[in-house]
């Protein structure tokens, strides 16, 4: 059964052996990449990470928007869905609030979990607006692409990651407080295709 305040869909029930996360903590470096994927993953995710917003010039600095990659509009939505089928992930969790316990605890990612299903589970930045006859909107700040790459991003450059025997990993992300504000699981591998899947967007353009 859901926790109170949480969304009773967002539930993961299954039979496999838990695995205590702080057991399995391990550098992106350290995971058995090529040197060459390492760097591919340091250089996209990090340095070069897609997390501007669509309306703002790429960064001096290396950071990039999807538009840049040929995602725009509507479709960002098909950049998710391919992102979700590459990692076997059902849907990402984005979650406009104050905290995600709850939900990860819903999700079996707290402390000791399950390991063979990947999912993803991601607190969205937002800010409220309020109207005069009292009504309150959480609007995002982010779109779900931005939000879900800046947490990858910070998950590797605080070397906040996890790898498993099953070769699943997880990315963690926190709050300045030190609060999770999420927490991926997915398939090594889906690290690498992610980073195609997003590149060959402008491969087809040039192709078409």
């Amino acid at each position: 059964m859901a926790k109170k305040n949480t969304n009773e869909n967002y539930i993961h029930s299954c039979d496999s052996d838990k695995v205590r996360i702080e057991d399995n903590i391990c550098s992106i470096l350290n995971m058995g990449y090529s040197h060459e994927q390492a760097m591919n993953i340091l250089n996209f995710y990090v340095f070069n990470a897609p997390i501007l917003h669509s309306n703002k010039n790429d960064s001096p600095f290396g950071l990039k928007t999807l538009k840049s990659y040929g995602w725009i509009g509507n479709e960002l939505s098909k950049l998710e869905g391919r992102l979700l089928k590459t990692a076997g992930i059902g849907n990402f969790i984005f979650i406009k609030c104050n905290t995600i316990e709850n939900t990860l605890e819903n999700m079996d990612l707290h402390q000791k979990i399950c390991i063979e299903h990947p999912r993803a589970v991601l607190k969205q930045n937002f800010k409220p607006k309020i109207e005069e006859n009292g009504i309150v909107q959480l609007l995002p700040c982010e779109t779900r692409m931005e939000c879900l790459f800046r947490h990858i991003r910070n998950s590797i450059a605080h070397n906040h990651t996890y790898l498993f025997e099953n070769n699943n990993i997880l990315l963690e992300d926190r709050d300045e407080n030190e609060t999770i504000s999420a927490l991926i699981l997915i398939p090594k591998q889906a690290l690498i295709d992610w980073i195609n899947v997003v590149d060959n967007k402008i491969c087809n353009k040039i192709e078409n």
